[in-house]
């Protein structure tokens, strides 16, 4: 942090460096732990540097507003806006920690200077590791509705779910499979997680979707 002539605007930089790592979710397997990337993982180094201006310098006094301001750079930067930043993707919500840090600070001198917000110049340096994991249940369910778009869209269950007993909710999601038979979709999905058969039938989805395992539908993590 540095403070600045004010006829000059605010500015925030950030920059470091990207931990790409790529990682399979399948059916049967228990989600990955996030945390530390094992030594044997594919991993790819990127470089990224992202700056932007801040008309206002009172803005930094509001941690909502500086919280939402760092996670917009990310979100913008040519390298790391290729990934899902989304808060529930984070295992620590990096943001929070860069906002709380600024925050203070200008308090801070916002209480020393009489309330007169002085201009500053942010230079934040991280590293990032991003771990891609591509979910074979969430690949096959897609799947599913991709299939059958008008019973996916809040269609009309007929029967109860073989899942949970209940008959289809108002506006609630379902989900028909190849062999025809539906099901709620907040039902299926954990299902998925552990087998690829039909709940009902016994018939291996799999089979009707050989592209599964090689789709680059998933998720991604921070941390």
């Amino acid at each position: 942090m540095k403070e600045h002539d004010q006829h000059y605007p605010c500015s925030v930089r950030v920059h470091g460096q990207v931990i790409v790592s790529h990682e399979p979710l399948r059916i049967g397997d228990i989600r990955p732990r996030r945390g530390r990337f094992q030594p044997d993982q594919d991993l790819r180094l990127e470089d990224f540097d992202h700056r932007v201006e801040v008309a206002d310098p009172a803005l930094f006094r509001s941690y909502v507003a500086c919280r939402d301001l760092i996670h917009g750079v990310l979100a913008d930067a040519p390298v790391t806006g290729e990934y899902d930043l989304a808060a529930d993707n984070w295992e620590d919500f990096l943001p929070h920690g860069i906002a709380t840090t600024i925050v203070a600070n200008v308090r801070r001198d916002a209480e020393d200077g009489c309330g007169v917000v002085p201009a500053y110049i942010f230079d934040v340096e991280l590293i990032l590791s991003v771990r891609l994991i591509h979910s074979e249940p969430k690949a096959l369910l897609l799947a599913c509705k991709e299939t059958d778009v008008e019973v996916a869209g809040h269609g009309e269950l007929g029967e109860r779910c073989a899942i949970c007993m209940l008959d289809e909710g108002k506006d609630e999601e379902t989900v028909r499979l190849p062999c025809s038979h539906v099901f709620h979709g907040r039902c299926i999905e954990p299902w998925f997680h552990r087998v690829s058969t039909c709940p009902t039938c016994r018939s291996d989805v799999m089979e009707c979707f050989g592209f599964v395992t090689s789709s680059s539908t998933g998720c991604s993590y921070t941390t």
